[in-house]
């Protein structure tokens, strides 16, 4: 759907992206659109579905209003514990990215469809070391380094 925009693979939860050298993954300082962009113009929530969600989240944050501290606790540890059910409503499109790459760096990118999607994918990336996910860079040099001055010979 944009010319830009190389999609690797999608599904209902997740859009993965090759995202080429040039092109920032979220809006910045330019006008030109970002990966973010066009990724949510081609699959992004409709919307009808983003106007939905909005009408969900406003009627909640109107029944907080005048919520009291113990009462917000036990609405935390509702929340907590009804989270047994993950939660595959739509995302709006600042939400969907899972994580960035640099503007000069290519390489894979993954977004969000859904809200389950990007806290299981998020709490993935943070896990690093420990986690299913693993970050690897590759770099192309074109020249002479010179790695005697890197390393102080």
């Amino acid at each position: 759907k944009a010319q830009h925009l190389h999609t690797i693979y999608t599904d209902e939860h997740i859009v993965v992206t090759n995202k080429p050298s040039g092109i920032l993954c979220v809006p910045g300082v330019n006008n030109n659109k970002s990966l973010l962009d066009l990724v949510f113009e081609a699959y992004g929530a409709s919307k009808e579905e983003l106007d939905q969600l909005n009408a969900v989240e406003e009627a909640a944050a109107q029944q907080r209003i005048g919520e009291t501290k113990a009462q917000k606790r036990k609405r935390k540890n509702m929340e907590r514990t009804n989270n047994a059910t993950p939660d595959f409503s739509v995302v709006t499109r600042d939400n969907m990215i899972v994580h960035r790459l640099d503007m000069d760096t290519s390489g894979i990118v993954i977004f969000a469809r859904n809200r389950h999607s990007m806290s299981t994918l998020h709490e993935a990336f943070r896990q690093k070391d420990t986690g299913c996910t693993r970050k690897v860079y590759e770099a192309l040099l074109v020249g002479w380094l010179d790695i005697d001055c890197w390393l102080g010979v």
